[in-house]
């Protein structure tokens, strides 16, 4: 098998610039897994004991927590270090996925490919923050993103559903991802009649859904018998029993909508021209497009039921990221890619809050 030295070098650099990033952010208290706030104790006591009588939704958010628990009982792993090594291999897995989908998918050169997965690996809420809070399920969840995105765009079905499909029980916001393929696959061949491959993604799709309602019922069944007394239903949150009070009190944190822009800085602005040149050029027969736009839509979506605007809508770095490296891509000349590296500076910059 021929070795590509560009990219090997490449990863080997990503590496080392995520392992002085976690080194610089992560806690290394003896018992951090101690603390008493924030969405990490859930996640804590579920990957230390079994259908734990935690709020909803993080009840049901089990697979991360029982991958810890796993390791932890069969190979005696010290807890803090099973959890931190599931968010660096979870977050340097999602940026070499979005470097292939860039470079592989989207057919990008390589410096431009390399230079944007920095940039998401220099993305606050993408990396350094869960490297400093390193119990949560978003690293798990971020891959799920960058996975299913790229499945997307290589149109394989099968491993796009499954990513959907694991994702959902790390975090019920992987199942937004769901209606993607159907969608795409329909702006490929835009007719139902005679249109087989369309009809099997169909299937696959409600297969999908089947069984993430069929996991939520068996779930909350079980949840409540074990814990009685706690709501899990659908919409539900730790501030509140219904749909109506959880989405209040989720709009009245974090009102500033510098803390939306922060997410991803001026890079919201590559993104919203990379869109605009996609419509003048495709219109609505973008792929890309129509995929931003409803992952955006997603986000709007997932935002009205948590307080961490940032922690929703960095879900949407593998588009945001990746039109912005297309943009460049297709207008800066030879000469001018040293501008770039300052571009990265700022993005940096902004991002570790120097």
């Amino acid at each position: 098998m021929k070795i590509n030295l560009k990219r090997l070098v490449f990863y080997c650099v990503l590496a080392f610039a995520s392992l002085l990033t976690f080194i610089q952010y992560a806690d290394f208290n003896p018992a951090p897994d101690s603390r008493s706030f924030g969405d990490a104790v859930s996640y804590i006591q579920m990957s230390k004991t079994y259908l734990s009588a935690v709020p909803n939704p993080f009840a049901l958010r089990i697979f991360t927590p029982s991958v810890v628990h796993f390791f932890t009982a069969t190979f005696h792993t010290p807890f803090n270090v099973t959890w931190a090594a599931i968010t660096v291999l979870a977050t340097f897995a999602a940026l070499i996925v979005f470097f292939k989908l860039l470079a592989d998918v989207f057919k990008i050169p390589t410096f431009f490919a390399a230079i944007f997965t920095l940039f998401l690996a220099y993305t606050q809420f993408f990396t350094t923050f869960n490297y400093f809070d390193m119990w949560l399920v978003d690293p798990v969840n971020n891959l799920v993103y960058v996975l299913a995105i790229y499945y997307l765009f290589k149109r394989q079905l099968w491993p796009f559903m499954a990513t959907v499909a694991i994702g959902s029980l790390n975090k019920e916001v992987a199942i937004f991802l769901l209606p993607l393929y159907a969608i795409v696959s329909y702006i490929d061949v835009p007719k139902f009649r005679n249109n087989k491959k369309l009809w099997t993604v169909l299937g696959a799709t409600a297969l999908v859904a089947v069984f993430y309602l069929s996991y939520r019922t068996i779930m909350i069944h079980t949840l409540q018998a074990h814990n009685p007394g706690v709501d899990y239903s659908l919409g539900a949150g730790p501030s509140s029993h219904t749909v109506k009070g959880n989405i209040v009190f989720s709009l009245s944190m974090n009102k500033d909508q510098y803390v939306i822009f922060h997410v991803f800085d001026f890079l919201w602005i590559t993104f919203g021209y990379g869109l605009y040149l996609l419509y003048k050029k495709h219109g609505l027969r973008s792929d890309i497009l129509i995929t931003s736009l409803f992952l955006l839509a997603a986000c709007f979506v997932g935002r009205l039921f948590a307080t961490d605007a940032q922690r929703v809508f960095v879900m949407a770095a593998p588009l945001v990221l990746g039109v912005s490296a297309m943009l460049f891509a297709g207008s800066t000349s030879e000469e001018q890619r040293p501008w770039l590296f300052l571009f990265l500076m700022a993005y940096i910059i902004l991002n570790l809050q120097w």
